[in-house]
């Protein structure tokens, strides 16, 4: 496996435990397990599971507005975008795999002093606002 891959990998994994299972019930070593890989290969690249959180966080942030965006843009007026934007959430919440907001999951389980993951949550709550 490559490097990149292995990277990619670990945070693939970690960020379908962290939205399906949630910050809390998931364990390195779960992640390991599931990514198949070295317990070296994760701390090889990420020093704690707090850091392995800030980079699922920002990746899932960068996602959720991209597919917002890309809904708008389907869109010409800012009603049509705005409509559009609810269209697309419509179509996420009735999936199966649907289990919340992941920004307001991972929120509601940090205690108060994680200020990190609060404000990459701030800010991906800023951006959703702004984009509104």
């Amino acid at each position: 496996m490559k490097r990149t891959s292995a990277r990619d990998n670990i945070v693939s994994t970690a960020s379908r435990l962290f939205y399906k299972q949630g910050y809390s019930n998931t364990g390195i070593n779960q992640i390991i397990e599931e990514a198949g890989i070295a317990k070296s290969t994760l701390y090889q690249w990420f020093r704690s599971k707090e850091e392995l959180l800030l980079v699922y966080l920002e990746e899932t942030g960068k996602m959720t507005m991209e597919g917002l965006r890309d809904a708008a843009a389907t869109a010409s007026t800012p009603k049509e975008k705005l409509l559009a934007i609810f269209d697309h959430l419509a179509g996420l919440v009735v999936r199966p795999e649907f289990y919340g907001c992941h920004f307001l999951n991972i929120v509601y389980e940090m205690p108060d002093g994680n200020q990190r993951a609060r404000a990459h949550i701030k800010k991906q709550k800023d951006a959703v606002r702004s984009l509104f």
